[in-house]
C-alpha cells in the first residue's frame, strides 16, 4: 500500500509540473533572442561548446534555445535533464563514459558524444522543476564554483524571463477583463455609499435600535425602537436592563461571557474609543436568539465629543431580511465572486511581477558589463545603458535619438544595415556580427553585437535590442596570436586526434625542410622516429584523457632523412577535436650538453686522477658550490648542499681558516688571484695537505661576482718528499756505515792476514830455509828422523796457514752457499749461531732451493744475517723460527723470534741502519720488505723476492 501511494504521489507531482510547465505556454515556440543570449553566455561562462535551454515535457525534452546542438529535442528517456529535474541543486556528470546512469546512452556512445553534462533546474516560483539551464562537452571535466554559480543565476533568468512573458500574456488577456469587473464593482459601491449617506441622514427616523452612552458605558438616552426591542424581549434579562441608566458596556460584558463573542466586540471598541482622543467607528453583525425567531442585527458604534462630553452612539439594525436576501444572494453568486476575488488577486500578482520584472530588467540593462541599446524600427536609439556610451566613447545622453550610422564605420555599415532589414521583415528571428564603432577621436574598436526582436501585441517586430561587446582586446590577441604562430622560431604543429597535420608555421617547414603542401594531411608519426612511437602515442593518450600539458622529448626525421632532437609540449586546442603542439629544436642543445657532460666527466676524472678539487663562491648570495673532487678530499657527502663560507672554512684546520678568508676578501677586493697551502681535516679525521689558488669571477660589466677556488691535494708529495729526504738521509748514513764495515772489515782481514797468516808464513819460510841449509848444506847430512819431524812441522803450519784463509774466506762468504746452495747455508749460519750463542734457531725450508739465482740467495742469505744480528743485539730473545719457501714465481724468506719487540712504526721512521739495510736489499733485487713488531710480542721479518731461474743447458740441466 505504502508504494501504491507512493505512485500516486509521485503521477500527482509530475501532473502538477507539466502543468505548470504548460501553464507557460512556451513549448514548440519561435526561438527568441532573450533565451539565446542566455545560452550564449552560458557557455561563454563555462567554456563549453553546447549549451541549452531545456524543456522537459511528457515524454521528450525541447530545446527553447540550444547553442552547438542541431536537434530541437530528444526522447526524455535518454536525456540528462531528467535527472537534473530530481533535484533543486546543480547536477553535474563529469564523465559520462565512466558513468554507470549514461555510459550506454545514445547522446554518449553516439552523436553529439556528450561527455560532460552541467545541468541547473528551472524552478517555478511554487517550485515546479519543468527544465533546465545546461552546459555540455565532448570532453571530460569539471565545473569551477564560479561556474556553477554563475550557472545557476542564469537558470533563474531564465525563469524569471518565462514568469514575465507568462505575466504579460496573462495581463493582456486579463486587461479587458478586468476593466469590465471593475466598472461593475465602482457602480455598485457607488450605489452603497448612496445609501450608507441616506440612512446617515435618516436615522433618527429609522427604526434602528440606537442608544448613548456616556464616557463611563452608561446609557443616556434610547430611541423609541430600542425601547420597543427591550420591552419585546423582557424575558431576557441582559437585554430588560439595556434601558437609560444601565451600563451598556456592563451588560456586553455579560453577554461576551454567556458566548455572544460580538458584544465583547462592541464592549471593547467603546472602551478604546472612548478613551482615546480620535473618533471610533465599529460595525459588525450578530445573531440574536428572539423569542419566536432567529433574526441578525448590525450593531454600529460611533464616537463624538471631547473630554465628559464624550460619547457613543451605539446603534443596532434589524438586518434579518437583508441578511436572509444576501445569504441567497451569496449562494447564488459564490462562484462569481469567487471568480472576481480570484482574478483580482492574479491582475495584482501579475502587476506585482511585472513590475518586479521591470525593475530587474532596467536593473539589468543599465547595470551589465555589456553594452545595451534599444532601437526602434526608424534606426533611432530610445535607450542605452552606460556600457554602451562607454564602447562608443559617447555620453549616453548624446546617444538617445542617434542611429547606428553616428557610431558605426563606413565600411561595416551596409552588411549590418542588410542584417537588420531582415529582423524588420521577419525573415530571421535574430543576428550576430561583428563591426568596428568609430569614437569621437577617430579611434576604431571593434565589438560583437548580437540583436534581436521586441514584437508587440501583434506579434511584428516594434524595436530590435542590441547586446554589444567590445572585443579589440580580443582581436588584437588573435593577431598577436597568428603573428606568434608565424614568426616564432619554435615549430608549431596543429594535429588532429587521429594523428593528422592540419596546420604547421614557417618555423616547422624550415628546420624539417617541408614545405606546406608536403605536410598539410600528413600522420604526424611518419615523422618521429620509430623507438619514439609508442611514448608519443602514450603522450596524446595521456594528454586526452586528463589535458595536462607535460614535456617530452623525441626524434624527428626532416626531409633529407636525418633525425633532430626536439621538445614537444602539446595542449588541446579549443576549436575542435584538436591538439596544439609546440617543438624546440635542441639538436645543438643536446649536442652541446653530450659535450659539456664529456668535458664535465673528464674533468672529474681529471679531478680524481690528480686529487684536485674545486669550489665557487656567489658574491652576491654567499653560497658556495663545491665540485665532487673537492668534497671526496673534505671526506663530505654527496650530493652537496647548499652551503656558505662559514661551512667551508669549517673543513680546514683552525690556524689556517683567518689567512684563507683573508685570500679570498683580498681576491673579492682587488680581484687579484692568489695562492696558499693550507691543511683540511675530513670528517675521519685524516689531516691533508692542500695547495690553494683562488681567483675572481668577473660578471659581464667587468665586476667581481664571485671566486673561484682550486685545491691540490699535496699530501702524498709532502710525505714523499719527507720520506725521500729521510731515506736520503738514512742511505748516506747507510752508505757512510757500510763504506765503514767495509774499511773494518779490510782492516780486520789485513790484520789477520798480517798478524796470523804472516806469522805463519814467516816461520814457514824459516823452517823451509833452515831445511834446505840443511839438505844442501857442507855439514854432516842430517837425520832421516830429524829431517821427517822437521817436514812434519812445515806440514803443520801449512795446515794451519790453510784453516786460516779457509775461515777467512768462509767470513767472507760462506762456501757452502756456493756447494751446496742456499737452505744448507742458512742452516749451517744456524748451528754456527746456535753452538756460539745457545740460541735456539730453528730452520723450516724445503730440502732443495738449488734453481735461485746465485745473486738472489748471497741477499736472502746476508739477509738473515743481518737479521740474526739484530735478535742477538737487541731482541734478547730465546728462539729464532727462520721460513723459507717458495712458490713458481716468488721466494718468501720469514725470520721471527720471541723477543721484547718494539714500536714497528716508529722503528721504521727511525735511524735504524740493520733494517734500512735489510730492506734496502729486497728491494734493489725487486722484491718487498715487511717488519712487524709489538712491544712484547716479539718481531717478524717477512721478505718477497723474484724468483730468477738459471738458463738450462743443452741437456736440459741446470748449470
Amino acid at each position: 500500500m505504502a508504494e501504491i501511494s507512493n505512485a500516486r504521489t509521485t503521477d500527482v507531482g509530475e501532473q502538477e509540473r507539466l502543468a505548470a510547465l504548460r501553464r507557460y505556454a512556451v513549448l514548440d515556440t519561435a526561438a527568441e533572442a532573450a533565451y539565446d543570449d542566455v545560452t550564449r553566455l552560458a557557455a561563454q561562462l563555462c567554456d563549453t561548446p553546447m549549451a541549452l535551454v531545456s524543456l522537459v515535457d511528457a515524454s521528450r525534452q525541447w530545446f527553447k534555445s540550444r547553442v552547438g546542438m542541431d536537434a530541437s529535442e530528444t526522447p526524455r528517456d535518454i536525456a540528462f535533464c531528467n535527472w537534473a529535474i530530481r533535484d533543486d541543486q546543480l547536477f553535474e556528470v563529469a564523465d559520462a563514459s565512466q558513468d554507470a546512469r549514461f555510459r550506454d546512452n545514445p547522446l554518449v556512445t553516439g552523436d553529439p558524444g556528450i561527455r560532460f553534462y552541467a545541468g541547473a533546474p528551472l524552478c517555478t516560483p511554487d517550485g515546479k522543476r519543468i527544465g533546465t539551464l545546461c552546459v555540455l562537452d565532448r570532453a571530460p571535466r569539471e565545473l569551477t564554483a564560479q561556474q556553477r554559480a554563475a550557472l545557476q543565476v542564469l537558470a533563474r533568468q531564465v525563469v524569471l524571463q518565462l514568469e514575465m512573458r507568462l505575466n504579460i500574456d496573462e495581463l493582456s488577456r486579463a486587461r479587458s477583463a478586468l476593466l469590465q469587473d471593475a466598472d461593475r464593482l465602482a457602480s455598485a459601491e457607488a450605489s452603497r455609499g448612496l445609501a450608507e449617506r441616506f440612512m446617515r441622514g435618516t436615522l433618527d427616523a429609522l427604526s434602528d435600535n440606537i442608544a448613548i452612552v456616556d464616557r463611563h458605558g452608561v446609557i443616556v438616552h434610547v430611541n423609541q425602537a430600542w425601547q420597543d426591542f427591550a420591552h419585546a424581549n423582557a424575558g431576557s434579562r441582559p437585554l430588560a436592563a439595556c434601558l437609560p441608566g444601565a451600563n451598556y458596556l456592563a451588560v456586553c460584558d455579560r453577554a461576551s461571557e454567556l458566548g455572544a463573542v460580538e458584544a465583547g466586540d462592541v464592549a471593547r471598541a467603546i472602551r478604546e474609543g472612548l478613551a482615546s482622543d480620535t473618533a471610533r467607528e465599529l460595525r459588525c453583525e450578530y445573531p440574536c436568539h428572539a423569542p419566536h425567531e432567529h433574526r441578525w442585527f448590525e450593531a454600529s458604534v460611533t464616537v463624538f465629543g471631547e473630554g465628559e462630553g464624550r460619547f457613543a452612539v451605539v446603534s443596532h439594525r434589524d438586518v434579518s431580511a437583508r441578511r436572509r436576501a444576501d445569504d441567497a444572494l451569496s449562494s447564488a453568486n459564490a462562484a462569481l465572486e469567487s471568480r472576481v476575488l480570484a482574478r483580482t488577486r492574479d491582475l495584482e500578482a501579475a502587476n506585482a511581477a511585472l513590475r518586479s520584472s521591470e525593475e530587474r530588467f532596467r536593473s539589468v540593462f543599465e547595470n551589465t558589463s555589456v553594452g545595451a541599446v534599444i532601437i526602434e524600427r526608424d534606426g533611432r536609439m530610445v535607450q542605452a545603458n552606460q556600457a554602451f556610451a562607454a564602447i562608443t566613447g559617447r555620453e549616453v545622453g548624446t546617444l538617445v535619438d542617434a542611429g547606428y550610422k553616428d557610431v558605426v564605420h563606413p565600411d561595416d555599415l551596409p552588411g549590418l544595415l542588410a542584417l537588420r532589414a531582415q529582423l524588420l521583415d521577419g525573415r530571421m528571428r535574430g543576428y550576430v556580427h561583428e563591426v568596428r564603432f568609430v569614437r569621437p577621436g577617430g579611434e576604431e574598436i571593434w565589438a560583437h553585437i548580437s540583436v534581436g526582436a521586441i514584437r508587440n501585441s501583434a506579434g511584428l517586430v516594434s524595436q530590435t535590442v542590441a547586446l554589444v561587446q567590445d572585443i579589440s582586446q580580443h582581436r588584437r590577441a588573435a593577431y598577436e596570436r597568428d603573428q606568434f604562430f608565424e614568426l616564432s622560431v619554435d615549430m608549431f604543429v596543429i594535429v588532429d586526434l587521429d594523428g593528422m597535420i592540419h596546420r604547421t608555421n614557417p618555423a616547422c617547414q624550415r628546420i624539417l625542410g617541408y614545405d606546406q603542401q608536403e605536410l598539410d594531411r600528413m600522420p604526424y608519426l611518419d615523422l618521429v622516429h620509430p623507438d619514439d612511437r609508442e611514448r608519443m602515442r602514450l603522450e596524446l593518450a595521456r594528454l586526452v584523457a586528463d589535458a595536462t600539458a607535460e614535456l617530452v622529448d623525441v626524434r624527428v626525421r626532416d626531409k633529407s632523412g636525418a633525425y633532430r632532437d626536439v621538445r614537444w609540449s602539446a595542449a588541446m586546442w579549443k576549436q575542435g577535436n584538436l591538439v596544439l603542439a609546440v617543438g624546440r629544436d635542441i639538436t645543438s642543445k643536446r649536442a652541446a650538453e653530450r659535450a659539456l657532460y664529456e668535458r664535465d666527466a673528464m674533468l672529474e676524472r681529471a679531478e680524481n686522477m690528480a686529487l684536485m678539487g674545486s669550489c665557487y663562491l656567489d658574491a652576491n648570495d654567499g653560497s658556495v658550490s663545491c665540485s665532487k673532487g673537492f668534497l671526496a678530499l673534505a671526506g663530505l657527502p654527496e650530493p652537496a648542499p647548499s652551503r656558505t663560507l662559514e661551512h667551508v672554512l669549517q673543513v680546514f684546520q683552525a690556524q689556517d681558516r683567518p689567512a684563507l678568508q683573508q685570500a679570498i676578501e683580498r681576491v673579492l677586493a682587488a680581484g687579484e688571484p692568489t695562492g696558499l697551502r693550507c691543511r683540511c681535516v675530513r670528517v675521519d679525521g685524516d689531516v691533508r695537505e692542500l695547495q690553494m689558488f683562488v681567483e675572481p669571477r668577473h660578471n659581464p660589466a667587468g665586476q667581481v661576482a664571485g671566486v673561484s677556488g682550486a685545491c691540490l691535494d699535496v699530501t702524498a708529495f709532502e710525505r714523499a718528499t719527507r720520506q725521500a729526504q729521510q731515506s736520503e738521509q738514512r742511505m748516506r748514513a747507510l752508505a757512510e756505515r757500510l763504506q765503514g764495515i767495509r774499511e773494518e772489515e779490510r782492516t780486520r782481514i789485513s790484520r789477520e792476514i798480517h798478524d796470523e797468516l804472516g806469522q805463519m808464513l814467516t816461520a814457514l819460510k824459516i823452517d823451509i830455509t833452515l831445511l834446505v841449509r840443511d839438505l844442501g848444506g857442507s855439514g854432516p847430512a842430517p837425520e832421516r828422523s830429524g829431517l821427517l819431524e822437521d817436514l812434519r812441522s812445515v806440514g803443520r803450519m801449512v795446515d794451519g796457514t790453510l784453516q786460516s784463509v779457509r775461515r777467512i774466506a768462509h767470513q767472507m762468504r760462506p762456501e757452502m752457499l756456493d756447494a751446496l746452495g742456499l737452505v744448507p747455508a742458512i742452516e749451517s749460519q744456524a748451528s754456527d749461531m746456535q753452538a756460539r750463542t745457545g740460541l735456539r734457531v730453528a730452520v723450516e725450508a724445503p730440502d732443495e732451493m738449488s734453481d735461485i739465482d746465485p745473486h738472489h740467495s748471497t741477499e736472502l742469505f746476508r739477509i738473515v744475517q743481518e737479521a740474526m744480528t739484530n735478535v742477538l743485539r737487541h731482541a734478547d730473545a730465546t728462539q729464532v723460527v727462520i721460513g723459507l719457501s717458495r712458490t713458481r714465481e716468488v721466494v718468501q724468506l720469514s725470520v721471527r723470534d720471541d723477543g721484547k719487540g718494539f714500536d714497528s712504526e716508529a722503528g721504521a721512521a727511525g735511524p735504524s741502519l740493520g733494517i734500512l739495510g735489510m730492506r734496502e736489499r729486497a728491494v734493489a733485487n725487486g722484491g718487498e720488505f715487511r717488519i712487524d713488531s709489538r712491544p712484547g710480542a716479539g718481531t717478524r721479518i717477512d721478505v718477497r723476492m723474484p724468483v730468477v731461474a738459471q738458463p738450462a743447458l743443452a741437456d736440459g740441466s741446470a748449470s
